[in-house]
């Protein structure tokens, strides 16, 4: 994130999203990039100069104005959503990891007994 003044402010973030308002956040444009790299950082003092950096070596300029998409504000906060109740890991159940979606459930790693000498 990088802000020129109170109400001018942009955002570089995932899948390669630059985000930009001009109106301390009542409306976001978002910005045209070439990339769906990850973005973490940009460098921007207003004007329609900007600089964003990101994973692989990802470096975006922007010289010149654009034309931007506006974002609508959402009406509601976001919210988190609950996370499923986890049950004990019992020794009878299988050694795979059951999947929920897409995140293996985390089992203790098994020690193996030290080689006799």
């Amino acid at each position: 994130m990088a802000a020129a003044s109170r109400d001018d402010v942009m955002v570089a973030g995932d899948q390669g999203r630059v985000l930009q308002t001009r109106n301390g956040g009542e409306e976001w444009g978002v910005q045209p990039t070439v990339t769906s790299a990850a973005l973490f950082g940009a460098a921007y003092r207003g004007g329609t100069a900007a600089w964003v950096a990101g994973r692989g070596g990802t470096i975006l300029k922007r010289t010149e104005a654009v034309a931007t998409v506006k974002v609508p504000r959402p009406k509601l906060p976001p919210a988190l959503r609950g996370a499923p109740k986890l049950r004990p890991q019992d020794e009878t159940e299988a050694l795979a990891p059951i999947l929920e979606d897409d995140i293996p459930r985390a089992t203790p790693p098994r020690r193996k007994p030290p080689p006799k000498p």
